[in-house]
C-alpha cells in the first residue's frame, strides 16, 4: 500500500469503508426497544420507549395508577396514566 501522500480520494474512501464494516462487526448489538403509548385521565396520550424486553404488563404495571406532569413549562398539570397499548 503506498503512503498516505499517495493515496487517491477513492482509495481513502474504500479504506474508510472497510473500518467501518470492520467496526459494524464489532460493535455489541441491542435488540430494539419496547414502544408504547400511555393514555392519561384526560384522554391526553404519550408514546414513550422502554428498554428491549419489556412485556407490555410490565409496562401496564409500571404506568397505570401513577402520576405524571403534563403540564406545559411552569403549569402543573397531574394525570393518572389509566391505560397502556404496545405500539
Amino acid at each position: 500500500m503506498r503512503g498516505v501522500e499517495e493515496m487517491t480520494r477513492v482509495e481513502g474512501i474504500q479504506i474508510i469503508g472497510e473500518l467501518l464494516e470492520q467496526a459494524a462487526k464489532l460493535a455489541p448489538k441491542y435488540p430494539p426497544l419496547t414502544t408504547y403509548k400511555i393514555t392519561y385521565g384526560n384522554g391526553m396520550t404519550t408514546v414513550t420507549s422502554m428498554a428491549a424486553g419489556i412485556t407490555l404488563d410490565e409496562a401496564r404495571a409500571y404506568y397505570i395508577g401513577q402520576w405524571f406532569d403534563l403540564g406545559i413549562n411552569d403549569r402543573e398539570d397531574m394525570q393518572q396514566a389509566v391505560d397502556v397499548e404496545e405500539i
